[in-house]
């Protein structure tokens, strides 16, 4: 069986009967297509496109559904990678607008006068809370508040508070170069009062530096020379500051230099002797256990201040502790022929008690009629008769 086929995809049957034909026409293309595709040289470079036709046979409609999903399907990806693009065209053209209005802000705020200055942070930080990160907008506000304690400092340099303020907000930061140069401007300014009471807010200044030295970059050399600034400043024939020469001495200790300690301490109660800094210093050597050190104190602080009952109590009571009762003793004597005493009925009160805890009763006796020989005072005389009443019925 022969079959011709004609240019428009007919055909012709010489030979065959009808239903032969009919089959043989099942067989035939049914569509003609155009397409187009490349051509390449054999050195595989390109030659252009040429166009040609294609028939689609019966058993390859079957699949032409198929093909044509796959083709929405890879114009849909297409599709979809151009939005892709154009989204990410729109998100640097937005990024790079911010950020050009970031410098420009940034640009104003460090040239423009600083009293048109809070406009400018106010729309800096609208700008930031609506196209910026969370780190942004913290740093803008930062910004801003270091702006403000700035021009609060620059209008008022004894203003220790807003250097506080300052400070804080710096080491928060932690930029250690930036906190420095600011303590050092903060201490720089020193005020020309010489009343005691206006200094207490500036000392702070020099203790928190050398807190920070200490604790924030442990640098003990550094710490060591702030300190040493500080009692520099102070006037010490006029006032001085018993908590700097203390904080110096624990510092100190905390470094295990002992040596350095006593040295502190030493220089303090010879250049500027107060109650406060006897005390502290005897306090330093009886942790330190060193009762003979402590002896000397004592005697050299009730040279100082012959009136103070408490320190003739308390060096009473540190040889009581130590066994050393006559001692004691004699130093009760010593405090009560003082001629002038702050707190005197403090005192015989705590020498009488020291004689009965001795059981010394006949002591104790000898005491009330001391003390009622030398007060007049009728309440004293009251107390002092009642007392040595039920002290001897017991």
């Amino acid at each position: 069986m022969m079959s011709n086929s004609t240019k428009d995809g007919t055909h012709t049957a010489d030979n065959g009967d009808e239903e032969t034909r009919k089959h043989v026409d099942k067989l035939m293309p049914h569509k003609k297509i155009k397409k187009r595709r490349k051509i390449q040289t054999e050195d595989g470079s390109d030659a252009g496109w040429e166009e040609y036709h294609d028939y689609i046979f019966p058993d390859e409609e079957a699949s032409q559904p198929n093909l044509k999903l796959l083709a929405m399907a890879k114009k849909w990806k297409q599709q979809m990678e151009d939005d892709e693009e154009r989204r990410s065209v729109r998100g640097v053209t937005h990024v790079m607008r911010h950020e050009r209005a970031r410098l420009i802000y940034k640009y104003a705020l460090d040239h423009l006068p600083k009293d048109s200055c809070q406009e400018i942070y106010k729309h800096y930080t609208v700008h930031e809370k609506k196209f910026g990160s969370r780190a942004a907008i913290e740093d803008v506000i930062v910004s801003k508040r270091r702006f403000k304690y700035e021009e609060e400092v620059k209008t008022n340099p004894y203003n220790y508070d807003a250097w506080f303020d300052y400070l804080r907000l710096l080491e928060a930061d932690g930029n250690t170069e930036q906190i420095r140069e600011t303590y050092e401007r903060a201490i720089a300014n020193v005020l020309p009062s010489k009343e005691k009471r206006h200094w207490r807010r500036y000392i702070y200044l020099w203790i928190n530096y050398a807190v920070y030295e200490e604790l924030e970059n442990d640098d003990p050399d550094k710490v060591r020379e702030v300190f040493k600034a500080c009692l520099d400043v102070i006037p010490h024939k006029t006032f001085t500051f018993a908590k700097i020469w203390l904080l110096f001495a624990q510092f100190e200790i905390r470094q295990k230099s002992l040596q350095g300690a006593r040295r502190v301490m030493g220089t303090a109660v010879g250049k500027c002797p107060k109650n406060k800094l006897y005390r502290g210093y005897i306090e330093l050597e009886l942790q330190l256990r060193e009762f003979e050190r402590c002896r000397i104190l004592y005697e050299k602080f009730l040279e100082f201040g012959p009136e103070n009952c408490t320190s003739w109590i308390k060096y009473a009571e540190l040889e009581t502790i130590l066994g050393d009762i006559d001692r004691a003793e004699a130093i009760y004597e010593l405090a009560i022929n003082q001629q002038q005493l702050d707190m005197p009925e403090v005192l015989w009160k705590s020498y009488i008690d020291f004689q009965i805890e001795q059981e010394e009763f006949d002591k104790v006796r000898n005491l009330y009629r001391r003390l009622l020989q030398r007060t007049k005072h009728v309440k004293v005389i009251y107390n002092t008769i009642l007392s040595c009443y039920f002290v001897l019925k017991k």
